[in-house]
């Protein structure tokens, strides 16, 4: 049986460098993947409310 932890570990590396952009946060270079809702096409019609720009980043990368 292979082990989830690592297989969502693969996936994750996976992900990150092939969908991830460059940043800094507090001079340090990570990598994330940036969202800006309003740039997206319009899917359905559901409203959310969210309307901030996000950066999803690893927490291993932010952690300090």
């Amino acid at each position: 049986m292979t082990d989830f932890s690592a297989l969502a570990a693969r996936l994750d590396v996976s992900v990150f460098s092939r969908l991830s952009d460059p940043a800094t946060i507090d001079g340090r270079q990570v990598r994330g993947m940036f969202r800006a809702p309003w740039m997206q096409p319009a899917m359905g019609t559901m409203q959310t409310g969210l309307n901030e720009p996000t950066l999803a980043v690893r927490d291993a990368d932010i952690a300090d």
